[in-house]
Order: C-alpha cells, then sequence, then structure tokens
C-alpha cells in the first residue's frame, strides 16, 4: 500500500510541474488520470482468495441404534442318550459299531489272566491302600474294518458321584494271557475280551458310598450301579 500512495505522489508533482512549465494539455492530463487509475489497481497479491462453497455429496441420515434380538438356545447335537443296564452280562447292541456285555466286576490287588500255566503277565497293586477294580466286558465289533476294544467302548468309573477314574483296557489274547489293546484289534463280527483296571482306593472298595460304571459306545452312553 505505502507503494501505491508514493506513486501517487509522484504522479501529481509531475502533473503539477508540467502544468505549471506548458499549461495543461490533454494528453498530460490523460496520462496523469491513467497512472492514478494504475496506482489504486488492485494487484494479485492484493486479490483476496476466492471463497469456496461447500456442495454435500449426499444426504446425510440419522443414525439408530439397531434392534436386538435374542439370541437362540444351542443345543447341542452330539449329546450321548443315556440308558441303564439293569443287570450283568444284558447285551447292549449299537447297530454298525459294536455290542457288548459285563462280564464280571470285582475288587482284588492281583488281576491273574485266564491262562497261567507257563509265562504269563499279571496286574498287581504297588500302593498298600489301593486296590485294583476289575470290570471285565466282552466286545463284538460290527463295524466292517477292524477296530481296537478302545475304540469300540470306554469306561469309566464314579464314586460317591463325584470322584472319577479312568482306565485303558487289556485284553485277552488267543493264548489266554493279557496284551495291550494297542496291539490287538478286534476283527469285524469277532468278540474280545478285556478287562478295565481301575487303581482306586481301598475306601471305594469297602466304602459304602454309591459307586456307579459308565459305558460310553459311539453316541449312547450307558450306567451300571454297582453300589
Amino acid at each position: 500500500m505505502k507503494r501505491k500512495y508514493y506513486l501517487l505522489i509522484l504522479t501529481v508533482v509531475i502533473f503539477v510541474l508540467l502544468n505549471a512549465a506548458c499549461g495543461p494539455t490533454e494528453s498530460a492530463i490523460q496520462t496523469a488520470i491513467a497512472n492514478t487509475q494504475a496506482a489504486f489497481a488492485p494487484t494479485p497479491t492484493d486479490m483476496p482468495a476466492p471463497s469456496e462453497t461447500f456442495v454435500p455429496t449426499s444426504t446425510s441420515t440419522p443414525v439408530t441404534s439397531p434392534t436386538l434380538k435374542p439370541m437362540p438356545t444351542i443345543v447341542p447335537t452330539n449329546t450321548p442318550s443315556v440308558s441303564t443296564i439293569t443287570s450283568l452280562s444284558k447285551t447292549m447292541k449299537i447297530p454298525n459299531h459294536c455290542e457288548f456285555w459285563i462280564e464280571d466286576i470285582f475288587f482284588s490287588r492281583k488281576i491273574l489272566p485266564p491262562n497261567t500255566s507257563g509265562y504269563y503277565r499279571y496286574y498287581e497293586a504297588k500302593d498298600a491302600n489301593t486296590t485294583f477294580l476289575d470290570i471285565t466286558v466282552n466286545v463284538t465289533n460290527l463295524d466292517t474294518i477292524i477296530k481296537s476294544v478302545e475304540d469300540l467302548i470306554s469306561i469309566s468309573v464314579i464314586f460317591d458321584g463325584s470322584y472319577n477314574y479312568y482306565s485303558t483296557p487289556v485284553v485277552v489274547d488267543g493264548n489266554g494271557d493279557f496284551t495291550y489293546s494297542s496291539i490287538s484289534g478286534v476283527q469285524p463280527l469277532l468278540t474280545k475280551t478285556a478287562h478295565y483296571l481301575f487303581t482306586v482306593p481301598s475306601q471305594v472298595e469297602n466304602g459304602t458310598k454309591s459307586l456307579i460304571i459308565v459305558i460310553n459306545a459311539s453316541d449312547q452312553e450307558y450306567h451300571y450301579q454297582y453300589r
């Protein structure tokens, strides 16, 4: 702005001098007017920036909370059905899987195989306060392929409604001796005898509280109340 005022003053001075020297001429007057207009003309740096107009590209709508719906109740599809075994030697059958029956249930600190002549395997409790619970089961494979006894059935024991015991079976081989179930499979439609040996405290044998045998086979569960 100061530059504009200096130019204006300079133009006026020149105009006065010219007017004093030779009188005002039309060209001089026009020159002075042009210089004055040029002095007051805005320069690009003095021009204000153009204003911007915001045009919305979409119309906003209020956001509302979604309506919450209650979650559906999930019902397990693989929950086994529970059946009761009312007596020993009662055959339980699961089609295309197996059939089995409990041959015997007894306590002993020493478990012997059916054939004790010559060399044989046996099991003996090592702790004076423990004993074996032997659940002897006969299992027939109704599948079309060879299966281990453990693939066909599993057995656990519940004492006093709270204490759970688990076991893996030993199988009676063709010679009447014990062998491991993992190396002695059951061929289709054949039957093998398995001993499920549970190491339990002596109070399980000598007590009077409940003792439940739980057998799982495929999607079926069977309970036998020993005591």
